[in-house]
C-alpha cells in the first residue's frame, strides 16, 4: 500500500514537472520576443480589460514561480503531515486537486502570455471555464478524502470529528460542482452579473461550511474534545 502512494505521489510528480516545464518554456520564448522594458497586463477587470500591469519578470515568471511552490509542497506534505495514514488514503484526491490546480495556473499563464504577444484572447472566458473545470474536479474527489491537517476542509469541527469531516466535505462536494457548472455558464454568456452572484455564493458558502461543520461535530458522540 505504502509502496503504490509512493509511485503515484512520483507519477504525479512528474506530470506536474512536465506541465510546469512547458510553463517555463512558454515564458522563455515570450521573453526573448517581446523587447525590453514590456509592460505586461497582469490583471483584469469583469470586461477582460486590463486594468494592472507587470514586467517582463512579473508577467511571465510569477504564475510558474507559485507553480513550483505548489509542487514542492506537495512533495512536502506527505512528509510532515501527523495524519500521514488518512493522506494516503486520500492520495487519488490530493493528486487529481493539485494536478487540476497546476493545469489551471498553466492555461492562465498561457492565456496572458498570449495577450502580451498581443494576440486576440477572451482571458475571462478562459479563467471562467478553467476554475468552473476546476471546482467540478475538486468537488468530485472531495467526498472522497479522510481527515487531515493540510489537506480538505479544516475546521476545529472537521478536525476532531469523523463525522463532520465526512458530512461536511459531501456537502461541500455538492456545493462546488454547482458552484462550477456557474463558472462555465458564466464565462460561455460572458455575464458579469453572474460572475459577482457566484463569487458572492462562494463567499456564503464558505461560511454556511463552516457553521454546518460546527453543527454536525456538536451532535456527534464521538468527537474529540480537548480536556
Amino acid at each position: 500500500m505504502i509502496w503504490g502512494n509512493i509511485m503515484k505521489l512520483r507519477s504525479t510528480s512528474i506530470l506536474i514537472l512536465v506541465i510546469v516545464t512547458g510553463m517555463f518554456i512558454v515564458s522563455a520564448y515570450a521573453w526573448n520576443q517581446l523587447p525590453e522594458g514590456s509592460q505586461i497586463p497582469i490583471r483584469f477587470d469583469l470586461n477582460g480589460n486590463p486594468t494592472s500591469y507587470g514586467g517582463k519578470a512579473m508577467g511571465l515568471l510569477f504564475i510558474p514561480i507559485i507553480a513550483v511552490i505548489l509542487t514542492v509542497l506537495y512533495i512536502i506534505i506527505p512528509l510532515v503531515e501527523p495524519r500521514a495514514r488518512h493522506l494516503q488514503l486520500s492520495q487519488q484526491a490530493y493528486s487529481a486537486t493539485l494536478v487540476t490546480t497546476i493545469a489551471f495556473l498553466a492555461i492562465i499563464h498561457v492565456a496572458m502570455t498570449a495577450i502580451a504577444l498581443e494576440m486576440s484572447v477572451d482571458i475571462n472566458m478562459i479563467i471562467y471555464l478553467s476554475l468552473g473545470i476546476v471546482l467540478i474536479v475538486v468537488g468530485n474527489f472531495m467526498s472522497k478524502t479522510r481527515s487531515t491537517f493540510f489537506f480538505g476542509i479544516r475546521t476545529p469541527w472537521t478536525l476532531t470529528s469523523e463525522l463532520s469531516w465526512y458530512k461536511t466535505h459531501r456537502l461541500g462536494s455538492r456545493l462546488f460542482v454547482i458552484h462550477g457548472i456557474g463558472f462555465i455558464i458564466s464565462g460561455l454568456v460572458s455575464s458579469s452579473a453572474l460572475l459577482i452572484f457566484l463569487v458572492v455564493s462562494m463567499i456564503v458558502t464558505t461560511i454556511v461550511l463552516l457553521y454546518y461543520s460546527y453543527l454536525v461535530w456538536k451532535d456527534d458522540p464521538e468527537k474529540l474534545i480537548d480536556s
